[in-house]
């Protein structure tokens, strides 16, 4: 990583600098935390009783 020289900021950007970083930080861990959910496995069950997703898959194919 490259090093960045803070030298020729005033107090008050050097500030902004490190609050820009510090948001950044916190975006990038919400970001991480995220996961995929597998909440919607299932949910057509009901509508095509006795079919797996390759069923589905191959059916599907027919209707375009």
């Amino acid at each position: 990583m490259e090093a960045i020289d803070l030298n020729g900021l005033t107090q008050e950007e050097v500030a902004k600098v490190k609050h820009f970083i510090i948001s950044l930080k916190k975006i990038r861990a919400k970001s991480d935390v995220k996961r995929f959910r597998f909440n919607w496995a299932g949910g057509l069950r009901d509508v095509f009783p006795g079919k797996t997703s390759v069923d589905l898959q191959h059916e599907s194919a027919n209707w375009r």
